[in-house]
This record gives C-alpha cells, structure tokens and sequence, in this order.
C-alpha cells in the first residue's frame, strides 16, 4: 500500500514538472502574438536577429526595412497580417543600395541602375544612371530630393545629379559638382540631407556645401575678401572659414541645422547667408568615442537628440545630458545604422549593423523577434 501511495505521488510529482516546463512556452507564444510587430513564431517577416538594417521608411501601411543581404519587408502596422519580403536579390550580384519615398510608392535603388517600385505592382522599374556608374565612382549617400531629382555623393567624386526624363528614367547624363570652381570643400562625401525649405545640404570632409536652386554654396571657405594694397604687400589672408572640418551626418533641429563631427555636435542658422554664429556641444567629455563612426542624426518631436553612431546615443541640448545605450543595456550589434521616429506610436526606430532591428519608447526598448 506505501508503495502505491508513493508511485502515485511520483507521477502526480513528475506531472507537475512537466506542466511547469510547458507553461512559459505558451505564455511566451501569447505574449509574442499580443505583441502587434512580432509574429507567433517569435520573428517579423523572416528579418533575422542577427541582420544588419540599411534603412527604415514608415508608410501608412506599414514600416519598410532595407537589410543588407536578405532584402528588404514590410512590418504591417496591422496586427491581423503577416509581415512580408517585398523583394529579395536573386544572386550575391544584385544589390538593394537604398531606400526611399516617391510620390505615393516606395522605390528600391538596386545596384545603382534601377528604382523598382514597391507598393504597387503594375509600375515598372525606372532606369537610374548608367551601368558603369557605380563602377567608376564609389556612391556613399543618395536622396531623392522634393523637386524629384535624385543626389549622389561619392566617395572621391564630388556629388552628382540626376532628373528625371520624359520616360520617368533618370539614366541621362547627370550634373556634376566638385572642388573645381571651389564649388565644394572636398569631393569626399559623407551625407547629404534636404531641410524643409528644400535646400540640400552636403556633408563633405572639409566642411559643408549647400545646393539651392541650382546655385551651390561651398561653406567651407572663409567670407570674400577683397585685400587693400598694405594687405597684399604683407600678405594678409582673409577670414577663415565658419567650419572646414569633416560632417558626418546632418538633420534639422528647429530653424537650425544640426551636424556631426568625430567628436562634436554643432549647430547653425539654417539660411547659408546667415551663418555667422557656430555653437558646438563636446560629447566627448560625457564619453571619448560617442560619435565615433557616427552614421545618422535624429531630432523627435521632443527636441531630443538621437545619434547613431557604434552606440546608440540620446542628448538633451537645453540639458547638456548624454544617454549611452549599447551592450550593457541590451542593444546588441557592431553599431547602429539607421534611425527613425514613428510619431504616432511614439517609437524611435532603431537599425543596427549585424544586431537586428529595435524599437525604443518610454525609456524601454524591445528586440524585434527577441
């Protein structure tokens, strides 16, 4: 009799382990499913953990996300659907360059010969540039500006642009800017950033240019000066420059552009003939490496600074405050890529190099498919 009391209290023991070892699955499973960007098997749309994010653009239908090897999904901003791969490359010889709005349609730059539309099916793909293009130059930033032309930089070439033909191509011969001329400070260009009056502003690696109108303003150079006879007998040279050091990234904050150094934020009057006064904000001193490989600026709704860079960084201006969100918080990866801020959902977006995709809100942030 001890023995059957003691064999039923073994299977009721055992039973109960078994009960405990499947109940976080299952409320894992739930927990997921209630999530509305996650599906039940714990990933969005098949985008791996361990991916690297090239470039987010919000739509009403959902977020769209460029990675750099799997191709580029849709999260759905419906929770009742599937997320889904839009476009995926056919062999290691085709390349998803960028991402970007035109019009009402989303278009996908591949390997700098092709804008393939995305949200509708019927448009076929327009031309853009040649098939050398990308072969002769080596292309670091592209913008597809509000007046529909689309701006290159490159890395030792200046900056290119391209309009658009009657065809809806963009493969004509483009309109080059350079250092001849003292058009730009250097042909090295790091980013190129359009501010809501639809200048374009150019981050070189001496300092900024400006493309308004078909004129451009090199920034970079100090102030015209016409020397008396006494000045250039003795060789007085005119004033330097506002700025003539590298930009790695540009955004606007309020009615000022915000730029990023190797080692500091600076701020300036967004009209190029008002640029008379330059503040800078040193976020080496809160942290020697904070904009170390620097990639994108953000500005939230709240005035708050988002910075991505090899660590994920918030900065107050107003309150000289600096947040450093990397490994030991929980953000994992070679680096931070690409940002963007869902207004609505309050989100900041967050794209990293080999470490997925993240969403930060209220102080919190969750790994998508984590």
């Amino acid at each position: 009799m001890f023995f059957l009391i003691l064999k039923g209290r073994i299977k009721l023991f055992l039973g109960a382990i078994l009960l405990l070892a499947f109940m976080p699955a299952s409320a894992q499973l739930l927990e997921r499913v209630a999530f509305s960007l996650t599906l039940p098997d714990g990933q969005t749309g098949g985008i791996r953990q361990r991916s690297t994010i090239t470039k987010l653009v919000q739509r009403p239908e959902g977020i769209y996300v460029l990675t750099e090897r799997e191709g580029c999904y849709l999260l759905s901003a419906k929770p009742t659907q599937q997320h889904i791969l839009l476009a995926q490359p056919n062999d290691r010889r085709e390349q998803f360059n960028h991402l970007f709005k035109k019009g009402k349609d989303v278009h996908l730059v591949v390997n700098y010969h092709a804008l393939r539309p995305l949200s509708s099916e019927e448009n076929e793909p327009a031309r853009f540039a040649s098939r050398y293009f990308a072969n002769t130059v080596q292309p670091t930033s592209i913008h597809f500006s509000d007046n529909g032309k689309i701006v290159v930089g490159t890395a030792l070439d200046g900056v290119f642009v391209f309009e658009q033909d009657q065809a809806g191509n963009y493969d004509n011969v483009p309109e080059r800017f350079s250092t001849a001329g003292k058009m730009l400070p250097s042909n090295v260009i790091h980013t190129i950033f359009e501010d809501r009056s639809g200048t374009i502003w150019v981050g070189t690696d001496r300092g900024l240019a400006t493309i308004s109108r078909d004129t451009v303003y090199n920034l970079g150079v100090g102030p015209a000066f016409e020397p008396n006879w006494w000045q250039r007998f003795w060789g007085v040279e005119g004033p330097p420059p506002l700025y003539n050091g590298p930009v790695k990234a540009i955004t606007e904050w309020g009615d000022s552009i915000l730029f990023a150094s190797n080692d500091k934020l600076y701020k300036i009057p967004s009209h190029p003939e008002e640029l008379s006064e330059l503040h800078s904000y040193d976020l080496s001193k809160h942290d020697e490496e904070a904009l170390a490989e620097v990639k994108e600026i953000l500005v939230d709704l709240n005035g708050e600074v988002w910075i991505a860079a090899r660590q994920l960084l918030n900065y107050s201006i107003g309150e000289d405050q600096l947040r450093v969100i990397g490994v030991q918080q929980g953000l994992r990866g070679q680096g931070v890529s690409t940002l963007m801020e869902d207004p609505e959902g309050g989100f900041i977006w967050v794209g990293t190099q080999r470490g997925g995709l993240y969403r930060f809100s209220n102080d919190r942030y969750s790994r998508i498919g984590h």
